[in-house]
């Protein structure tokens, strides 16, 4: 490949705003340059030293992930990264958490806060298809976006993974739970409260209580499992019992990079 070099590059100064989402690195200002320079201006050259481009960890085990669970009978389902203020509380049977993100001016009450959860963009996947024979058996990878003050744009990302099992009769519960062993056994994580992964009581109001689990991973909690309360499955109008799945990916990429 070649690479564009601007050799005698003009004077130029350039700022840009803190929500800038595209604007990274100053690498980014190249391409603002080289319009003002003129595109035939510049001289093709050779790059002075040769670098080897590679894909983040985070995004390769993301992508191994979705590979296993689909060989699993899975069915991958993708959704819109917004959300109605309701769906992130009412919906899920809790209070709306201090550390979403509100979009300013919403044009449509269906797209007012950024998702902080997976869940209800998969539940509204299930409910979509009501009428597919049972049982469903659906999983997401993706993000969602958190408050943090610490951060340049006052939030961050967190890459995620929901499953759910939707039986007739059943719960599913046990199935879900044989999937959190199997990806963590893939994953090369083995079952240790204080080195890897373990399950612990919990209390989410979104699950029912005394059939649910908080996941952890070196002691800290990285996500929760359990059947989902009667009265989310209401909310979402879905009359079968919901067993889910939900944890945080980003704690598990030091392992994964490991091996």
């Amino acid at each position: 490949f070649f690479f564009l070099m601007i050799r005698r590059p003009p004077r130029s100064t350039q700022s840009r705003s803190s929500a800038a989402s595209d604007v990274y690195k100053r690498q980014v200002h190249g391409e603002d340059i080289a319009v003002s320079y003129g595109y035939n201006n510049i001289t093709e050259v050779l790059p002075p030293s040769a670098t080897v481009g590679g894909q983040q960890f985070i995004n390769k085990m993301s992508d191994y992930i979705r590979l296993e669970l689909a060989s699993t009978g899975y069915r991958e389902v993708l959704n819109f990264g917004l959300n109605s203020k309701e769906e992130l509380s009412k919906f899920l049977n809790r209070p709306l958490d201090a550390n979403v993100v509100h979009i300013g001016n919403p044009k449509s009450a269906d797209f007012q806060v950024v998702r902080n959860t997976l869940i209800p963009g998969i539940m509204k996947s299930l409910t979509s298809n009501i009428t597919n024979k049972l049982p469903i058996s659906i999983f997401e990878v993706g993000d969602v976006v958190l408050k943090d003050e610490s951060t340049e744009t006052g939030a961050r990302n967190e890459r995620r993974l929901v499953a759910l099992q939707a039986h007739q009769f059943s719960s599913g519960f046990e199935f879900i739970h044989g999937l959190l062993d199997y990806i963590m056994g893939k994953l090369k994580v083995r079952f240790d409260a204080a080195e890897g992964y373990a399950i612990r009581e919990s209390n989410n109001p979104t699950f029912f209580e005394g059939r649910q689990a908080e996941v952890t991973f070196k002691g800290r909690g990285i996500g929760t499992m359990g059947i989902l309360h009667p009265l989310v499955l209401e909310q979402f109008k879905w009359p079968y019992p919901v067993s889910l799945l939900e944890i945080n990916l980003g704690p598990l990429v030091e392992t994964f990079s490991s091996h």
